[in-house]
Parts: C-alpha cells; sequence; structure tokens
C-alpha cells in the first residue's frame, strides 16, 4: 500500500491486487470495518443512518433515472474474498 490517507470523509490508497497496480477511494460511510490480514486484529465501526439528499423540487419523478444512468442497485451492498 502506498499514499495511505485517512480522514473523517474517505480511505484512499495506491495498491497491488493480483499484481495488477489499482487506486482506491473509499467513503467513509461504505466501511464498516478493517482488519489486519496478518494477526486478525482490527475495529468495527457503528453503523450510522444514512443521510438523505436533498433534491430541487421540480414535480413528480415519473421519467426514471436521466439519460446515461444505470438504475441504482437494490439491497444491501456486499464483498467478498477472491482467492
Amino acid at each position: 500500500v502506498r499514499h495511505l490517507h485517512m480522514d473523517n470523509d474517505a480511505v484512499s490508497f495506491e495498491g497491488r491486487f493480483g499484481g495488477a497496480p489499482h487506486s482506491l477511494y473509499v467513503p467513509a460511510a461504505a466501511i464498516l470495518a478493517i482488519y489486519a490480514r496478518e494477526n486478525g486484529q482490527g475495529m468495527v465501526f457503528d453503523l450510522e443512518p444514512p443521510v438523505p439528499d436533498v433534491e430541487e423540487d421540480d414535480g413528480p419523478d415519473d421519467q426514471g433515472p436521466p439519460d446515461g444512468e444505470p438504475p441504482r442497485p437494490s439491497g444491501r451492498p456486499s464483498l467478498k474474498v477472491v482467492k
């Protein structure tokens, strides 16, 4: 891991996964826990309620998502370990 930066807004770093370099930016609201693979130590964060988005009231939204934007997936996001 290089250029690790952690603050109240996000965690960002550069790392190699499967030998390929990647830059990652993870919003803090998306992080539930952080653990070290070497010793299993880590910390779990409290689940905070989502902050409602403030939208302008232009009338009823019967149009659906704007062109070019895919529909947002429903359900809880999940990650899995790939070996």
